[in-house]
């Protein structure tokens, strides 16, 4: 009898501590500030995507040749088809490329291509049971997985919880921890951010909301904050703000900058919209956050004030915007993108890109490369007014955001893996 207390107190203590029940999760902080601090930043090649944002965290890539027409019968490199669903974008490092996978409506698992051919290398299931409910627009595997340039780190919303995995680049599992526990209403999207020594994965729901940090090597809880319970998918991004890191994340009609060292928070605004899932944005001065549910607004904050310094009324709720030096595009999910000035919100252009939209667009200069729900890469000039220079139809929707890296273009449809380039360069005068 004694032991049947003592285990149902056991569990109890576990559920709490996880926040089942929706009660606030509890705060846990292991962390050593300086030493995290003091640990140097996970280098990221140009030549590689190594996680969600890409290797600078804004969307740009600095890749120089990539073709502004491919599809099935030009600058194909390769096309792989993939099994399962999965709305989580491909990463790249190295000569690998990888893949969160959803199968059979109970295997998760994260996958590995060859980069130069498309072949699978290796395919490891992390995961096994039956999901949990997600919305039509989403999967169940949403969340984009994020490479240190030894492990791989997976979040996956499964047994009521999201958990976290750390998987070598051969494909073994390192660790597999439970971040906290999870509530879905329209399942999970948010992809782990590298953070030095740490990986930190947020996980806003009705249940009790937070955002948890992992030692890389050990995994390790460093820290976790509570959020509001509420339902909201963004990720995070650590951006640099007058000289100093922030952890700043869009949600639950707030915006809050945290320190990525210790989960504390720093600042805090009103924000566009009570739900959102897509990334802010900054240019060192101003944070640029857009909502889309139930209130559809675009924000520029000043974080040192918490000033809204000016807003619109669109609806930039699942793909993030992108800087084009002094101006700012904003994809809305109805299909149309307008341009602003950063400083002042002065509306520059608007442009009706025809298909609605799940992903992220990626900017290579003046050219912006984005995905439409229809399955068509639109390739779009922002060197004056807004162009569409090429519709690029491949074999089925897009709900993801392309990786471009090395000169080369990495696609996730909802069935096939692409690898584009330009296989016929032409030559320019002065050039050899």
């Amino acid at each position: 009898m004694k032991s049947s207390i003592k285990f149902a107190f056991c569990t109890l203590t576990i559920l709490i501590q996880l926040g089942c029940g929706g009660g606030k999760i509890d705060p846990i902080t292991n962390a050593d500030p300086d030493a995290i601090r003091t640990q140097p930043v996970v280098a990221a090649r140009e030549t590689d995507w190594p996680w969600w944002a890409g290797p600078t965290g804004d969307f740009v890539s600095k890749s120089q040749s990539i073709p502004t027409e491919f599809g099935e019968s030009k600058n194909l490199v390769w096309k792989t088809a993939i099994p399962g669903e999965g709305h989580a974008s491909p990463i790249v490092v190295g000569d690998k490329v990888f893949l969160a996978l959803a199968e059979n409506n109970k295997s998760m698992s994260l996958a590995c291509f060859s980069r130069g051919e498309g072949s699978e290398l290796w395919k490891t299931e992390l995961h096994s049971g039956s999901f949990m409910r997600s919305h039509q627009k989403n999967s169940q595997a949403s969340s984009t997985p994020a490479c240190d340039g030894d492990s791989v780190f997976t979040a996956f919303m499964i047994d009521n919880g999201i958990q976290v995995s750390s998987v070598s680049i051969d494909g073994k599992i390192n660790w597999q921890k439970t971040a906290g526990s999870f509530q879905t209403r329209h399942g999970y999207g948010t992809s782990p951010i590298i953070y030095k020594s740490i990986v930190i994965v947020a996980g806003d729901n009705q249940g009790s909301g937070f955002i948890a940090a992992f030692d890389r090597p050990t995994g390790d809880l460093v820290w976790r904050v509570s959020r509001k319970n509420a339902p909201s998918y963004a990720t995070p991004a650590v951006l640099s703000l007058n000289g100093k890191d922030h952890l700043v994340i869009s949600g639950i009609d707030q915006v809050i900058g945290y320190d990525p060292a210790t989960g504390d928070e720093l600042w805090s605004s009103e924000g566009p919209a009570p739900t959102t899932a897509n990334t802010v944005i900054s240019d060192g001065t101003l944070v640029f956050a857009g909502g889309g549910y139930p209130d559809h607004q675009f924000f520029a904050i000043n974080p040192s004030s918490s000033e809204i310094v000016w807003k619109d009324k669109i609806k930039n709720y699942v793909p993030s915007p992108i800087l084009i030096g002094e101006q700012i595009a904003v994809p809305q999910d109805g299909g149309i993108m307008t341009c602003y000035l950063k400083l002042d919100g002065t509306e520059l252009w608007k442009l009706r890109i025809g298909q609605d939209l799940s992903g992220s667009p990626v900017r290579v200069g003046k050219r912006l490369f984005l995905g439409g729900e229809k399955g068509t890469m639109f390739v779009i000039d922002v060197s004056g007014k807004g162009k569409i220079l090429a519709k690029n139809k491949l074999d089925s929707r897009i709900m993801t955001t392309p990786a471009i890296c090395g000169d080369q273009i990495f696609v996730r449809t909802a069935s096939s893996l692409y690898c584009f380039a330009e296989l016929n360069p032409v030559s320019k005068p002065g050039k050899q």
